[in-house]
């Protein structure tokens, strides 16, 4: 009875997605995997209920003693996993299995995409084996001015380096369990110990990197079959990798529930946090390849709507492409195709983007700016301009002017704080209204004021 107290006591301490070891006494590890579901206790056959997920392994001897005797499923901790890293490599991983008593195997999940089609008709697949049930795929058309690393790895394909423009198809995977708003992704000690999975995170699954011609037959392909022939085009901010931008992407598009065709830019941002002023060279060089990857979709596909989203430093981007593509004679008929422009969270500095507005202001339905006085990412921006504030500042710093919506996010709740349009319901649901209906402010659940006589409009609290 002792030792039935002693374990109830130590599994109530676990918790879903919590790591877990299966040992015995004699300090081997029989098995590593994780809770997949909160514990029952049926009182009435004195049986406590866990769920697991299983990776299975040869028992693997260990020389050191950390291992409580009494317990042969083990919450994983911190410590654990810095006397065990030297193992992790040399376990023996075969297929993952259901565990509840007796073993239950299910197939692993492998998605497959089928990207080329003669017609262009048919953009996503699985075999009959993938597990399509567990999570859902978002085609994702690009263009990358990144170098290529040599690597086969989706993760890894592209790198940090400026380099000539790439088109190309990929597919992000959003499991089935999904909450809108959040880019779920495993944290340290999973990722060390398990990495993606399917069926828990947004995952980038493949890319195809095709010809200019290639991509324009395809892309027109998949335009053929939607009635609006529109398509979205996300650019990320400083600090993101080509797979971070994808995934943001894929994410964005699925919780926005936008059924146009969805395409990326990801310009070539280091991906690390101390690289700001490598990205905000790499983003003012960019904007020649981003224009050049506009006037493709402009010039050679049968494109009808095209809406420009850009996050963070991606808005940098975006606002100086607009000048080049304005100041280009060629294009004088063809960017009545751009419709919706927005800047969300934007590092750019408003006395440059007042500026580059008067050329502008004149390209697409409407220019929306989303900005917020709890974004605190912001500051290195403010410190790097020496105090000049960026178009993402809100509250009382907010910017306004004729031409532009602006839009105070201030009073909306999100964990990040600099990507609350991804992660806040209320800014999916108002890009929603935006870039499918093509809805005015006035229309969407935002209430109106004023700043010098200049409307603006906000979420109220």
């Amino acid at each position: 009875m002792k030792k039935l107290s002693y374990c109830i006591q130590n599994f109530s301490k676990i918790a879903e997605g919590d790591g877990v070891l299966g040992v015995n006494g004699r300090n081997e590890i029989l098995k590593y995997g994780y809770v997949i579901s909160s514990k029952n206790y049926e009182e009435q056959n004195n049986r406590l209920i866990l769920k697991f997920d299983w990776v299975r392994a040869q028992p693997i001897k260990l020389n050191e003693d950390f291992f409580d005797p009494e317990l042969e499923i083990q919450r994983l901790r911190i410590g654990t996993i810095n006397k065990i890293d030297k193992i992790v490599d040399i376990f023996t991983i075969e297929e993952k299995y259901y565990a509840e008593g007796d073993s239950k195997y299910a197939s692993p999940v492998k998605p497959s995409l089928s990207f080329i089609t003669e017609e262009g008709k048919e953009l996503t697949g699985f075999d009959e084996t993938t597990g399509s049930n567990q999570l859902d795929l978002v085609p994702l058309f690009y263009g990358t001015n990144r170098n290529k690393t040599g690597s086969i790895l989706p993760n890894e394909y592209y790198g940090s380096n400026v380099d000539e423009l790439k088109y190309g198809l990929c597919a992000v995977s959003i499991p089935k369990k999904h909450k809108m708003g959040v880019l779920e992704r495993p944290g340290i000690i999973w990722n060390f110990l398990f990495g993606e999975d399917t069926i828990r995170h947004v995952v980038l699954n493949n890319i195809k990197e095709l010809t200019e011609d290639e991509f324009t037959k395809h892309f027109n392909g998949v335009l053929e079959l939607n009635p609006e022939k529109d398509a979205l085009i996300f650019l990320h901010g400083y600090n993101n990798t080509f797979a971070d931008a994808a995934r943001r992407t894929g994410q964005l598009v699925y919780d926005m529930k936008y059924k146009g065709l969805s395409a990326m830019f990801s310009w070539a941002s280091d991906g690390k946090t101390f690289s700001y002023v490598h990205d905000l060279k790499t983003a003012q060089n960019s904007t020649e390849h981003f224009k050049e990857f506009i006037v493709l979709l402009l010039n050679k596909t049968n494109i009808e709507k095209l809406h420009l989203v850009a996050h963070s430093m991606g808005t940098t981007v975006l606002a100086f492409t607009l000048e080049k593509l304005i100041n280009d004679a060629s294009l004088a008929n063809k960017l009545n195709i751009i419709k919706q422009i927005v800047l969300g969270a934007g590092d750019l500095e408003q006395g440059t983007f007042k500026s580059l507005l008067r050329k502008i202001k004149n390209i697409g339905s409407r220019r929306t700016i989303y900005a917020s006085d709890n974004d605190s990412a912001l500051a290195k921006s403010i410190f790097v301009s020496s105090g000049l504030l960026p178009i993402g500042k809100g509250g009382s710093d907010l910017f306004v002017e004729n031409d532009v919506d602006s839009i105070d996010a201030t009073h909306v709740k999100s964990d990040s704080k600099h990507g609350y349009i991804f992660e806040a319901k209320e800014l999916l649901y108002d890009l929603y209204y935006l870039l499918r209906e093509g809805f005015e402010p006035a229309k969407r659940k935002l209430s109106q004021t004023e700043k010098s006589g200049i409307p603006y409009w906000y979420f109220p609290e």
